[in-house]
């Protein structure tokens, strides 16, 4: 589970190089008064240059923020690239929460629950 609670939390993913990163992101709000689940549409971008991007914002005064899952895919066809997750809380205390180098076609997952893992390519399965 990760958990935004105040105004200043939000998920942020540095790329280490220039590339192609396709980016999902899904959450649900929560109200702190009224405990009211408000779902929010996922959030896409694609991010093609060595950054830090927030690829999820901080939740609105009164709220609490679920992140539900992210996908991060790296679309480019041949260079590999590192991708690190972090979270930032009551700003700007910054924590690492995945590291990896995802291959051409490799996709960060990360789902409530169980957590981030990596999915290969797609293959034809042939040769």
């Amino acid at each position: 589970m990760i958990l935004l609670v105040t105004t200043t939390d939000l998920v942020r993913v540095v790329t280490g190089q220039a590339g192609d990163l396709d980016v999902v992101t899904a959450f649900v709000d929560r109200d702190q008064t009224t405990h009211a689940v408000e779902a929010a549409n996922p959030q896409r971008t694609t991010i093609t240059t060595a950054t830090t991007t927030t690829i999820v914002a901080a939740p609105a005064s009164g709220k609490t923020r679920n992140v539900v899952e992210m996908m991060l895919r790296n679309a480019h066809a041949s260079s590999n690239l590192d991708v690190t997750v972090v979270v930032e809380l009551t700003g700007p205390v910054t924590y690492e929460l995945h590291k990896v180098t995802l291959a051409p076609g490799e996709c960060l997952e990360y789902v409530e629950g169980i957590g981030f893992f990596t999915l290969a390519a797609a293959s034809t399965g042939f040769g």
